[in-house]
């Protein structure tokens, strides 16, 4: 899986999370991962996962898919 995101709203998501994109991404490496449709929005599709990025430490993060 490639991922790809924007440098900018990466440094926002830092500064209002304190998770940097990279870290986020190990959502994706857990098999026990859950995934569905984020329902809030009409005007674009995305997703929210929710999965563990190491011991004792669960994150979810809201995507999309291109």
């Amino acid at each position: 899986m490639r991922f790809i995101w924007d440098e900018n709203k990466n440094s926002q998501n830092l500064r209002k999370h304190d998770v940097r994109f990279e870290t986020a991404v190990l959502v994706f490496d857990d098999p026990y991962a859950i995934t569905q449709p984020d329902v809030t929005l009409e005007d674009e599709e995305r997703w929210i996962t929710v999965g563990a990025i190491g011991p004792g430490s669960i994150l979810l993060v809201v995507h999309t898919f291109y």
